[in-house]
C-alpha cells in the first residue's frame, strides 16, 4: 500500500510538472494540408516532439548537415532569417538562411571538432563550444525578434517551432526535388514568426534539416516540482521513521 501511494504521489508531480511549461498553441490545417501535399503522413497536431525534445540539437552525420526550405507563406518571408545558436551562448549565432532565400533553397551546416562552424563549406569564422545547438528565426517586427527552438529563450514565452521526424517510410517530395524517403533522422522545422503566437499556422517558415539528433533537456518548471516531490517524499519517509 506504501509503495502505491508513493509512485501515485510522484506520477501526480511529474503530471503538473508538464502542464507548467510554456505558452504553446497547437499547429492546425494549412500545415496539415502542405504535409499531405508533400506525403509526409504526420498528424500536426499530435506527431510534434516534446518543447523539452526540440530545443538543442547535434549533428549526427560527420559531413554536416542540409537544411532545404520547403515553404514561407509569410508576409515577412523575404526578410526573415535563419540558422542555428550555440547552445551554451545564445547570441553566438551562425545564418544559414537570408531573407533573399526562398523555397528550394539549401544549406549545408558543417561543425568540426575544433569548433569551427562552416556553411556551405565555409568558415564562417564563429566557432561552437561542441556539437550542440539551437535553431533561430528571426522576423523584422517591431523592430526584430529573435525566436529559438529553446521556447524559454522567446521574449513572448511562446513556442515558435514544431519539429516532426520522419518514419523512414514516407516518401516525402520537396517542391521540385526527386521523391524520397523521409529517414528517421531527418526532421521538418514549422515555424511562426509573429510575436504572442501570431495566427498559430506555423507555415511561416518550414524547413527540412538533415542528419540531426535532438537532444532532450528537461523542463525547468517540471525539475523544479519534480525536486519538490522527492523533497516531500523524503520528508514522509523521515517522519515515518521517526514514528
Amino acid at each position: 500500500m506504501r509503495k502505491t501511494f508513493v509512485t501515485g504521489l510522484a506520477l501526480s508531480v511529474l503530471s503538473i510538472g508538464l502542464m507548467a511549461g510554456n505558452a504553446m498553441a497547437v499547429p492546425g490545417g494549412t500545415l496539415q494540408d502542405l504535409f499531405d501535399g508533400v506525403g509526409a503522413s504526420s498528424n500536426v497536431t499530435t506527431d510534434f516532439l516534446a518543447d523539452s525534445q526540440d530545443s538543442y540539437w547535434s549533428l549526427s552525420a560527420a559531413g554536416g548537415s542540409t537544411n532545404t526550405i520547403m515553404f514561407e507563406l509569410a508576409g515577412f518571408a523575404n526578410f526573415n532569417t535563419f540558422g542555428v545558436y550555440d547552445a551554451t551562448d545564445a547570441t553566438n549565432i551562425v545564418q544559414l538562411f537570408s531573407g533573399l532565400d526562398g523555397f528550394q533553397s539549401q544549406a549545408t551546416l558543417t561543425l568540426l571538432a575544433d569548433g569551427t562552424v562552416k556553411v556551405n563549406q565555409v568558415d564562417t569564422g564563429i566557432n561552437f563550444a561542441g556539437n550542440n545547438f539551437g535553431y533561430y528565426l528571426t522576423t523584422p517586427e517591431d523592430n526584430g525578434y529573435t525566436y529559438y527552438s529553446d521556447t524559454s529563450l522567446n521574449a513572448d514565452n511562446f513556442d515558435h517551432m514544431y519539429a516532426y521526424q520522419g518514419n523512414g517510410l514516407d516518401k516525402v517530395t520537396i517542391p521540385g526535388f526527386f521523391a524520397g524517403t523521409w529517414s528517421t533522422n531527418e526532421y521538418i522545422l514549422a515555424w511562426e514568426d509573429l510575436f504572442g503566437g501570431g495566427d498559430q499556422d506555423f507555415t511561416d517558415f518550414v524547413v527540412m534539416v538533415e542528419s540531426v539528433n535532438p537532444n532532450p533537456v528537461p523542463e525547468p518548471a517540471s525539475m523544479l516540482l519534480f525536486g519538490t516531490g522527492l523533497a516531500g517524499l523524503a520528508g514522509l519517509v523521515t517522519r515515518r521513521k521517526k514514528a
